[in-house]
């Protein structure tokens, strides 16, 4: 099935060349091949005659072992001196051994037991003779083909350069699409809103495991234990992968304003081969790879011609871009799979599309934003221009805001009436000056008044009249209060209350009497009091140093129990709370 009988022995004449001009030859040809045999140097016979294998081939469907025989005539040797020679040989099957003239020299992954092993290697090896016989064993239980790739024959020197040159080369292009990927990861990690940019480090670091794992394979050689199965899922990711999450990049760029066909067929191919690649072995999706993939190349040409339609971008330069990097990367993927289906002696040039495709995309991104940068400054001078006629307003607006919140201020803290601060200003200025009392060990009093016989006063003079009665009770209180830190609010209806910082219940006990004489001596005529005949106030003394743990409220609650206790007793006079032990006994109490 892979090969024919022959007679003719296998052999390759380079006795024609000179070693030093000789150069890099591929060893393409027919060579002596022997089906499911492991046959050493030494252990063919003419018993029967081999079959013959043209190389380079890929062996669909071949599973189990084989030898390989191929004879060469090496290049001219004047002077019979030693030449250095060397083999350059990509993965040869599954697993190898290589002998030059009877010497085993190279062993990769394991024959028997079989340990699959894909790694191109170099082979070295010294000699005078004119003729080189190289026995080749492989072994395949592993993938769906067996790869019998082209292997490479030259000088030792031109080889190593060669092979150094290829590594440099795929180092380079490795790099790149790895700082590619992580650059672009860093933007999306900032700019969470934009996923466009979280599908090109997808697609460049996919990109990149590709080049690691096709002809000098990086990763490989960074991970020689790496898993057979593990490195072909790696090496095919990119196959399935990569013109879903194109797709899905292409369509985030243009946003609503596409098909979204093509979209929905994207994200099915991506989940579909995500599950075929993790939960699959290679020979499944190998198939789907060699029979299936034109599915995958129909898309990508119907998602050109969409580009091209101007239906996914407005602007000819991004249709342009979008365009181009597509039609290169479509080319690159139809010339990776045919070197791989077909083994044509191609280089890999998948890697190289997608980095290319990337950096137009890389130049249309910066080419938007170079748009939206002289847009911005366009807006921006049209925002200067408002600013500074809006200026003017909004300094004005904020001089009305201000005299507003003034008021506003005034009406939250002081009591319309009577125009002295009302009972929520006394509970900010309260708690104040309790902290401060607690803090610096000071005395504090309060004293709670009342104006006597205030309902009737109300009821037969009117209103009106008690409001005047009122504000001139309020402005007596607010002018006799001396110190700077003595404050009085209107407590609520006739009565108010009178907080004094750092007073004794001594020095309390004479302001509440100076009060309590200058408001009965103001004259107001009261003809309904059961007191007196004009207005007259009551007034309860608290006074306390404060304490950590005191309950804020008791202060207010003594003084009210002393306001209770004069107005008890009689009213027109000043009670002190009983807890307030004090020798001064004021006049009238």
């Amino acid at each position: 099935m892979y090969a024919s009988k022959t007679t003719d022995d296998a052999m390759i004449d380079l006795s024609m060349k000179r070693y030093e001009t000789m150069g890099i030859v591929p060893l393409d040809g027919s060579w002596e091949f022997y089906p499911q045999m492991l046959l050493k140097p030494g252990e063919f016979t003419e018993s029967e005659p081999p079959s013959s294998l043209m190389l380079p081939q890929e062996l669909i469907g071949y599973r189990g072992t084989a030898t390989l025989r191929l004879r060469l005539k090496l290049p001219m040797n004047d002077g019979n001196r030693m030449h250095n020679f060397a083999l350059k040989m990509p993965y040869f099957g599954a697993a190898s051994k290589v002998w030059i003239d009877g010497s085993l020299r190279m062993v990769t992954g394991s024959i028997n037991p079989f340990i699959p092993r894909y790694i191109p290697r170099v082979i070295q090896f010294s000699t005078r003779r004119k003729k080189a016989d190289i026995v080749i064993q492989v072994a395949n239980y592993h993938h769906r083909r067996m790869s019998l790739n082209r292997i490479l024959f030259g000088t030792e020197t031109a080889i190593r350069e060669m092979t150094h040159r290829y590594i440099i080369r795929d180092s380079i292009l490795f790099g790149s699409l790895l700082m590619l990927s992580l650059y672009h990861m860093l933007l999306f990690l900032t700019y969470r809103r934009d996923r466009t940019l979280l599908y090109f480090a997808i697609i460049a670091f996919i990109t990149a495991l590709r080049e690691g794992i096709v002809d000098e394979r990086i990763l490989v050689r960074l991970w020689p234990g790496m898993p057979g199965e593990v490195m072909m899922k790696l090496g095919y990711m990119p196959v399935f992968l990569l013109l879903p999450l194109i797709i899905l990049y292409i369509w985030g760029i243009a946003g609503s304003k596409a098909s979204i066909l093509p979209l929905m067929l994207a994200r099915g191919l991506l989940i579909a081969s995500g599950v075929l690649l993790l939960f699959f072995p290679v020979s499944i999706y190998d198939w789907f790879f060699q029979y299936a993939l034109f599915i995958f190349i129909a898309l990508g040409c119907y998602v050109i011609v969409v580009i091209f339609s101007g239906k996914i971008l407005t602007s000819k330069t991004g249709t342009i871009l979008l365009a181009v990097g597509g039609a290169i990367v479509l080319t690159a993927a139809l010339s990776d799979y045919f070197r791989e289906i077909n083994n044509i002696n191609m280089p890999e040039l998948l890697s190289f599309g997608i980095l290319f495709f990337l950096l137009l995309q890389a130049y249309f991104l910066s080419w938007k934003l170079d748009r939206s940068y002289k847009k911005a400054e366009h807006l921006a001078e049209e925002v200067k221009l408002l600013n500074d006629q809006l200026e003017q307003k909004i300094e004005e607006r904020t001089w009305e805001l201000g005299q507003v919140n003034q008021r506003l201020e005034r009406l939250s803290r002081i009591d319309p009436l009577t125009e002295i601060p009302n009972r929520r200003y006394f509970e900010e200025v309260y708690t104040g000056e309790w902290r401060r009392s607690e803090r610096e060990n000071l005395p504090l009093s309060l004293i709670m008044m009342d104006v006597d016989f205030f309902k009737a006063y109300n009821d037969n003079y009117g209103h009106p009249t008690g409001d005047v009665c009122l504000k001139k009770i309020a402005t007596l209180v607010q002018e006799s209060l001396k110190r700077g830190e003595d404050f009085v609010a209107r407590y609520g209806g006739e009565e108010f209350i009178i907080l004094l910082p750092g007073h004794p219940l001594e020095s309390a006990a004479k302001v509440a009497e100076r009060l309590r004489q200058g408001i009965q001596d103001l004259n107001i005529v009261h003809a309904y009091s059961e007191v007196a005949s004009v207005v007259t106030v009551s007034l309860g003394i608290a006074e306390k140093h404060i304490r950590p743990g005191i309950d804020r409220g008791i202060l207010v609650k003594l003084a009210d129990q002393a306001l209770y206790s004069a107005k008890r007793s009689g009213r027109n006079r000043v009670s002190i709370s009983p807890e307030d032990a004090s020798p001064l006994s004021p006049e009238g109490n």
